[in-house]
């Protein structure tokens, strides 16, 4: 695994999503470059909205212990404080990476969380349906957004300024990657994380899946 897939320099630009295995050295399709004038973000009191897991869920709100509670680093994982994208000071941004997985955080002038995001690198279809679903049942009144390209399915939930979102990828080599994230709206655009972003984003995953299924023309 490439240590730039899970670091908060990257991750909150969608790299679980947009960053496809790109053979022979071809640059993978990106979502276009957001700016670096964000604005404060919103009111952080709590939501219905949430990245759910079995031992617990993390908000918008929540400090780094509470959030680590859910997503404790594993043994062999290190710590990343990367800033976080695009976005500056006094944006902040804390994260554990390992081989397989990585979880981290954005904060406002170093204080509750105003994103988080758990992405895992090696999944399976399985995996991204138990997720979805856990969401779904835990979100039962908040009717999703859903994109749906060949290779790579988003979902969408908003209330009030916020906004979660699920991505899975299935790269070349058939491996899902699967991204979970939850934040301010505002904030979560800015890291390209936005349905308008996504449809965009899927229709050129799809295109360029499609261009390495073509057959070379012959030489």
């Amino acid at each position: 695994m490439r240590r730039a897939t899970l670091a908060l320099g990257c991750i909150f630009v969608l790299a679980g999503c947009q960053g496809v295995d790109a053979p022979g050295g071809q640059d993978a399709p990106t979502t276009p470059a957001v700016t670096t004038n964000t604005p404060e973000p919103g009111d952080l009191r709590k939501t219905a909205l949430a990245i759910f897991r079995k031992d617990g869920k993390v908000q918008v709100g929540d400090t780094w212990e509470q959030a680590a509670e859910v997503f404790p680093a594993p043994k062999r994982s290190f710590e990343v404080n990367d800033p976080p994208g695009k976005l500056t000071k006094p944006y902040r941004a804390k994260a554990w990476e390992s081989s397989t997985e990585g979880f981290g955080i954005v904060t406002y002038n170093d204080k509750a969380l105003v994103a988080a995001m758990y992405q895992l690198q090696r999944g399976t279809k399985d995996d991204l349906d138990q997720i979805v679903d856990s969401h779904l049942k835990s979100l039962s009144n908040i009717a999703p957004v859903q994109i749906s390209g060949t290779r790579v399915k988003y979902w969408f939930w908003e209330q009030e300024n916020q906004r979660l979102m699920i991505c899975g990828l299935l790269s070349q080599n058939d491996v899902m990657k699967i991204t979970v994230a939850v934040g301010d709206r505002t904030v979560m655009t800015q890291l390209g994380m936005a349905p308008a972003l996504a449809q965009q984003d899927q229709a050129k995953v799809d295109e360029f899946f499609s261009r390495k299924a073509s057959p070379e023309p012959a030489k």
